[in-house]
Order: structure tokens, then C-alpha cells, then sequence
């Protein structure tokens, strides 16, 4: 078998289920659920979700929760699942729960997706039987009445893998396997603790997203919380594949680790060079950070759905590519200024950060002639909505225009809308883009006719409060 080489660099950021039927109405009951209930204070949940599954990025008809309410050690209501409309309002798939008449406070225990399989508090998860991101919170204690807020954190790590190949052979069909990851475990909802119980052997990684010219991918998985070593093979389409040893202190909740990864053929044997890597918490998860329990009369109006609150338009992204010492190569350059700490991929392995003092240009990115080069900028926050983007652009030759330098906001290419020319070389002209609302992902190419330079790239827009 033909092996290629493989470089790797490495970075991180800032990355079955049941469904369930809502119970058609607030349900009066006799036989209440829970110790000296009040059929008027019955507990419903309101919210509003944005990207916290593997798929989708909204609450889906049928969505469920579950939810434990506890007074002390005593176990009030267990694993009653909350079933939503898609509206953002959760109500009880069968009983609701009631607060305590007797004002005795409780405290709640929720997780998502809902499961009918947990027993003894214990959520079990199989990898490769059904990915899921598991949510959890247990901060809301010592509650009698009112609407609690239930802070949901991930409780599974994510690994990415973004594959270039440096010759240009295509990644077309390319595959990623894993092999010696714990993949099954059970979650203990009453402490928050993993317990892992085997490994399945190799799995693959999905695709996430492709590069226009084949050369380029992103792997993403979901991965239990553990630490210890495990293999990564890569492999074209055409059998030729690489096997690297991934060695890792410990893979935390709620963490991505992203990982850049550039293939070659040489004529050496098979070399593989490995960085170690920092961590920064992952995205927070928008709108389901807080859930509101309403208490509401029997007999009373529904409330109003609660809507996402954004905050004034600022600028949240700013890199101005600081003051390199020379060239450096995107994957050893240390001196980016964005407070975010985005991750920069270089896609095919020729970008440079550098100055130019002969024509008075401080730090910026250099995409040469003769190179297809592009830029992978990823971590940047999620959940914002009227985004625009600012970039200044120039070249070394007059009158060429703006959108030789080619620009995607996620999977949207919005080349089109560049316009204009750059008037005289190196003198730059700026860009300016309306987004997508929720753009978390910028890529930036040029087909190598022509140099380029990238500065000041900016992101304003307004954030989840």
C-alpha cells in the first residue's frame, strides 16, 4: 500500500433519540404528580434553541426533554419528559409537574434529547449507534416558585479535522477513521460524572463540508469526554492511506479541537509531525442557555413565547494581522490580534502573514501569484444576526477588480456581490458585506493569477444577550 505523507498542525477554539407527543392541553387532575400539588401551579418550560444538535438548529416538532425534580436527596419526579410544538414552549408529554404546596423547595435536574431508556439516572449514549449532543443542567436549586433559569452546558467533546492535500489530489470520496476511542458510556444525571464502558473498534468520521476544488475537506465527530490514545487514518479514494497516532492528555466536555491536517506524496518513508494543542470553551449554546419554568394560573391565557434578545450592534470580530517578524507561514504564525482566538486554516499550505515596509503595509495576508490559496477562518460566535463584513483588499497591479479574491460565508459564496476595482496597487480598497444571520464560518481564495493582500477583516453584528 502507497503511503503519503502527513503533516499536522494542530489548533482549538472558542468547537436513537425519543421523540415525544406534547400532551394537548394543561391537564387538572386529582391524582396530581408530586407531594401536596396545586392543580393552578402546574410547570411548563419556555425557550428558544439555535445550532445545539448534530442536525438541525431549531426545536423540531415532537423535541423532548427530561426533566427531574428532587428535594434534597428525596426524588419528587423523575425522567418526565417535556414535548414541544416547535414553537419554544415545552409542555408535559403526559403529567406536568407541580411546585410543593407547602413551599418546600425543590431543585431540577434537566438534560436533552429526552430518552426512555435512562434507568437509575443514567443516560446511556453509543456513538455509533445514534450521535447525539447531550445537553445537561443542574443549576437551578432551591426553588418554591417563580420561572427558574436552566443553564445547559455540552457534556461531549467534538474533534475536527481539516484535510488539505498539498499535491492536489482530490479528497473527493476521501475517507477518516478513528480507532481506540471509548464510543459507549453511561451519564450520571445525578452527579454529571461519565461512565465509560468499551470501545467500538473503527469508526468513521462524517464529512462535513467540502472545498469547490476537491482538495480540500472538514471531518467533525462527536467524541465521549476521556483521555488516553487512539490512531486516525486517512485515505483516498484510491486505497493510498496514512495512519497517525494521536496521543492526548485528556478530551474535556463541552471542548473542540480542531486539527489541520495537509497531505503529500513524497518519495521518503511516511512522516508525521504532531503540535500540541490549546483549548478554549466551546460556542455557547444560543437561547437553550436559559429555559424559562412559567407558572401560570389554571384557567389563564398561554404566556408569550420568548423570544431570542439581541444586543446593540458592535464590532465582535477584528484582526489585524499584528506585526510578524518577517513571513510566517498561517500554521506558526502566533501573533494574531482577534480576541475570539478564530482559528486560521491554511488550506493548501502556501499563505503567508508579512509585512511590506517598501509600500508602507503593515501586517496582513498574503495570497501570492501563481498559488491557489485559501483561508479558512473558523470559531467565530454563533447565534448573531445583521452581520456585516469589512475586509481592505489590494494587489500589485492597478484596476483589478475587488473580487479577484473570492469570499464564503459558510456555504454561501458571496463573490457576487463584491464589487468595484482596487484603483492602484498597494493602496487598499474595502469591502463591504452583508452576512447571513448566524455565520460562523469565513473562507477567503484566489485562483493564483493575480497577488493578494488581505487586512483589517471585521465583524459587526449584534449578539445573543
Amino acid at each position: 500500500m502507497k503511503r503519503f505523507l502527513l503533516t499536522l498542525t494542530t489548533f482549538t477554539v472558542v468547537i436513537a433519540v425519543s421523540g415525544c407527543t406534547r400532551h394537548p392541553h394543561p391537564v387538572d387532575s386529582d391524582e396530581p404528580n408530586g407531594p401536596n400539588p396545586s392543580p393552578r401551579d402546574f410547570i411548563r418550560f419556555s425557550t428558544s434553541v439555535h445550532d445545539t444538535r448534530l442536525v438541525g438548529s431549531q426545536w423540531q416538532e415532537g423535541d423532548c426533554i427530561g426533566v427531574y425534580m428532587n428535594c434534597g436527596s428525596t426524588q419528587l419526579a423523575e425522567n418526565t419528559p417535556y414535548a414541544t410544538d416547535g414553537d419554544g414552549h415545552f409542555y408535559a408529554a403526559s403529567d406536568p409537574l407541580y411546585y410543593p404546596e407547602d413551599g418546600t423547595p425543590v431543585d431540577f435536574v434537566s438534560y436533552h434529547p429526552y430518552s426512555d431508556a435512562v434507568e437509575d439516572g443514567l443516560y446511556p449514549v453509543d456513538l455509533l449507534d445514534a450521535p447525539v449532543d447531550l445537553l445537561y443542567s443542574n443549576n437551578a436549586t432551591g426553588y418554591t416558585d417563580g420561572t427558574p433559569q436552566l443553564q445547559f452546558r455540552h457534556q461531549l467533546s467534538k474533534l475536527v479535522f481539516m484535510v488539505t492535500h498539498a499535491d492536489g489530489d482530490s479528497l473527493n470520496d476521501a475517507g477518516v477513521t478513528a480507532d481506540g476511542l471509548y464510543t459507549a458510556g453511561s451519564f450520571d444525571l445525578s452527579t454529571g460524572q461519565w461512565n465509560l464502558t468499551g470501545s467500538g473498534g473503527v469508526f468513521d468520521i462524517p464529512l462535513r463540508s467540502q472545498g469547490a476544488d476537491g482538495t480540500s475537506a472538514v471531518f467533525e465527530t462527536f467524541v465521549l469526554p476521556q483521555q488516553g490514545e487512539y490512531t486516525v487514518t486517512f485515505e483516498l479514494s484510491d486505497g493510498r492511506s496514512s495512519e497517525l497516532t494521536m496521543a492526548y492528555s485528556e478530551y474535556l466536555p463541552g471542548k473542540r479541537y480542531i486539527y489541520q491536517v495537509n497531505l503529500s506524496n513524497p518519495e521518503a518513508p511516511l512522516v508525521a509531525v504532531g503540535g500540541s494543542a490549546g483549548i478554549d470553551d466551546w460556542e455557547p449554546i444560543v437561547g437553550v442557555d436559559e429555559i424559562d419554568l412559567i407558572i401560570e394560573d389554571d384557567g389563564g391565557d398561554d404566556p408569550t413565547p420568548h423570544e431570542p434578545t439581541y444586543g446593540n450592534p458592535e464590532t465582535y470580530f477584528s484582526e489585524t494581522f499584528g506585526d510578524p517578524a518577517g513571513e510566517v507561514a498561517v500554521g506558526s504564525y502566533a501573533g494574531w490580534t482577534n480576541a475570539l482566538s478564530a482559528v486560521f486554516g491554511d488550506t493548501h499550505g502556501n499563505l503567508t502573514v508579512r509585512t511590506l515596509d517598501t509600500k508602507d503595509l503593515d501586517g496582513h495576508l498574503l495570497f501570492s501569484k501563481n498559488n491557489v490559496s485559501e483561508v479558512t477562518i473558523l470559531g467565530l460566535p454563533e447565534g448573531c444576526v445583521d452581520m456585516v463584513l469589512s475586509y481592505d483588499v489590494t494587489s500589485s497591479q492597478d484596476g483589478l477588480p475587488a473580487n479577484g479574491l473570492r469570499v464564503h460565508a459558510g456555504a454561501t459564496d458571496m463573490t457576487n456581490l463584491v464589487t468595484g476595482n482596487i484603483a492602484l496597487a498597494f493602496v487598499y480598497t474595502n469591502v463591504t458585506l452583508d452576512l447571513p444571520d448566524g455565520t460562523t464560518e469565513l473562507r477567503f481564495a484566489s485562483a493564483g493569477t493575480q497577488a493578494f493582500r488581505l487586512d483589517n477583516i471585521r465583524l459587526t453584528g449584534r449578539r445573543l444577550l
